[in-house]
């Protein structure tokens, strides 16, 4: 999920009052409690007048994109 699709959730919860897990459906917790905390600190920084930075010098990984370049190796 890039910078803008994280913007989209941050203010879709805030226009419908829900928490950005809600809106995503996420359901494990400690998942939930992250995403929430991470989309709160987002919104302080903009909200205090701070710019969000997109850094591309460094490619990192998210567990579903691994699981997806997994699971597109295989062969069936």
């Amino acid at each position: 999920m890039g910078s803008k699709e994280i913007l989209n959730v941050v203010y879709t919860a805030q226009e419908f009052k829900k928490l950005p897990s809600e809106i995503l459906g996420i359901t494990d917790s400690y998942a939930k409690y992250c995403l929430d905390q991470a989309c709160s600190y987002i919104l302080r920084n903009l909200r205090e007048g701070r710019e969000l930075k997109d850094d591309k010098s460094t490619k990192t990984s998210n567990s579903m994109d691994a699981y997806l370049e997994y699971m597109q190796s295989l062969d069936y």
